[in-house]
């Protein structure tokens, strides 16, 4: 599988980013294309930020174009609460596709992050669940 990741962007006001890319997945033994375009709007500076992101898939099979059943959106945000320490929440929704028709995946995350010099940490919680289903709590851990 070879993985082409594409993304571009810049200020457009003050404080107001867009951006926008894709991510290619290609198969180079089968004739398949999947491709997850995005498009994004951040607000803010370097210590307080928020950023809302879209994307809808699509496939070529065969010179058969064709976009997905699903899409998904987040809006996540950072926060520095001093020179060391940043807190960060992460909320992604998932429109799938279901055996009769659409249903919904959330996931809420909130973490956060200690750096030093040399090193740097986070942990988290996040949320997962269907909507209107039970919700299922873990832990998050990236360094």
């Amino acid at each position: 599988m070879l993985l082409l990741p594409g993304k571009t962007g810049g200020k457009v006001y003050e404080s107001l980013y867009l951006s926008g890319g894709t991510m290619l997945f290609l198969l180079p033994l089968v004739p398949v294309v999947v491709g997850l375009p995005f498009g994004a709007v951040t607000g803010g500076n370097s210590d307080y930020h928020v950023t809302f992101s879209f994307s809808a898939p699509f496939i070529v099979v065969d010179d058969e174009f064709s976009i997905g059943d699903g899409y998904w959106f987040s809006f996540c945000g950072n926060a520095r609460v001093s020179e060391h320490t940043v807190l960060m929440l992460e909320n992604w929704f998932f429109a799938l596709p279901g055996e009769d028709d659409m249903y919904t995946e959330i996931v809420l995350s909130l973490a956060i992050r200690f750096m030093s010099e040399r090193f740097s940490g986070t942990v988290g919680l996040f949320f997962k669940s269907q909507i209107f289903d039970a919700v299922s709590v873990g832990w998050l851990f990236v360094s």
